[in-house]
């Protein structure tokens, strides 16, 4: 829940102090079967980490998943030796995957070995030795900068760069409310078009929810007045909807507008409609 923000920018400028490290990942997103395989991440990175894999061979499961679907995941040692995949590394490779490809997908860290895969199907699902997507597939190159805590608050911070387009900067909050509010990205988008928003100024506009939860949405404009731009609000509230359950915020590269979606509990009043 951001309660002002002057609190949220605060939170978001501090946390850059305490991040320990980067790592960056490149995904692969299939065009296929969708299906929710996060529940089975947990399992199978668990039950690989000690699996010594042999270069150019793999570790796989497949788990049954519902309506007769399956989840084959899988583990590939790219490197020259021997190694064993960690829990955290193949844990966050499936949370990117998971986040960005609803229709399953591959993520690989830069210098490291292993790439993994989620591979959603119709029926039983045998993966082969080696790894392999679709025909049709994306590439995004996505930083993820690793948690840190302060004053409570969780922020989880990195940058999301299709292959085509622009990039998106993107801080989620981790703690308070987590609310869908995906349904109101376009209606606030489209209806603070053609608003001349002045420097350091926010247009935001409240939305209810039916469960007794808000959607607080906000458009901050960090340069000189301008109109937000209609794609850039979308593509950067789209990337918090789909990456950050608690709400965050997100700067599309080469705008001055910062957008941010943040639900919260209790129903809009007016000074927050």
């Amino acid at each position: 829940m951001l309660s002002a923000s002057r609190k949220w920018l605060a939170v978001v400028a501090l946390s850059l102090l305490v991040i320990p490290c980067l790592a960056i990942v490149e995904v692969s997103c299939s065009d296929g079967f969708q299906e929710d395989c996060a529940s089975f991440v947990k399992t199978f990175c668990q039950g690989i980490a000690t699996d010594l894999i042999s270069p150019s061979n793999t570790a796989s499961r497949c788990f049954a998943a519902k309506n007769g679907a399956s989840c084959g995941l899988a583990a590939q040692n790219l490197g020259n030796g021997e190694a064993f995949p960690t829990v955290e590394d193949c844990e966050t490779a499936f949370a990117a995957v998971s986040a960005l490809c609803p229709q399953g997908g591959s993520a690989i860290f830069q210098q490291m070995p292993m790439t993994y895969q989620v591979l959603p199907d119709t029926g039983r699902l045998s993966i082969p030795n080696t790894l392999h997507l679709a025909q049709s597939t994306h590439k995004l190159d996505f930083i993820m900068i690793t948690f840190g805590s302060l004053l409570s608050t969780v922020v989880l911070s990195l940058v999301i760069t299709p292959s085509l387009g622009q990039g998106v900067s993107l801080s989620c909050i981790t703690t308070g409310t987590t609310g869908d509010c995906s349904d109101f990205i376009t209606p606030f988008c489209q209806s603070i078009q053609g608003m001349t928003i002045g420097q350091l100024n926010t247009i935001s506009q409240c939305f209810n929810r039916a469960n007794g939860t808000r959607c607080d949405l906000f458009a901050l404009n960090q340069n000189t007045a301008l109109a937000p731009p209609e794609a850039a609000c979308m593509s950067a509230l789209q990337t918090v909807s789909a990456v950050c359950g608690q709400g965050g915020q997100a700067v599309v590269a080469g705008t001055t507008f910062q957008f941010t979606l943040d639900p919260n509990l209790g129903e809009c009043t007016p000074l927050s409609a």
